[in-house]
């Protein structure tokens, strides 16, 4: 199921300020500082793998992101920050992103990251 949402830049703006809270500096400094074999170097298989790779990969690596868990609404403040910094895509391939996130990098999921 789709979340409906914009990804305008006056909307990601407005996602930057209200979700700025949903991931903490804490959250960078735990995934960049924890042990290379604990930091997954890929996502788990699943439509929209490569897309997310792709795009997320403009800036940083799989691994800056791939052990958080997040709901689909938080996946969706992160891609709107991301926006705010300069990340480009098509709206059609943000929404196939945010899906892929929150099935794959879910709160809720126990799934494997990969390998």
């Amino acid at each position: 199921m789709r979340t409906v949402f914009a990804w305008s830049a006056g909307i990601g703006a407005l996602i930057l300020a209200v979700g700025a809270s949903a991931m903490t500096q804490q959250d960078v400094r735990t995934a960049s500082s924890a042990p290379a074999a604990a930091v997954p170097s890929s996502l788990p298989e699943g439509e929209g793998r490569a897309l997310t790779q792709q795009i997320c990969g403009q800036c940083h690596s799989v691994g800056v992101f791939a052990s958080q868990r997040h709901t689909q609404d938080e996946w969706n403040e992160v891609i709107g920050r991301m926006m705010a910094k300069g990340m480009t895509a098509a709206d059609d391939d943000l929404y196939d992103v945010s899906d892929y996130l929150a099935a794959h990098l879910g709160k809720d999921d126990a799934k494997s990251t990969g390998g």
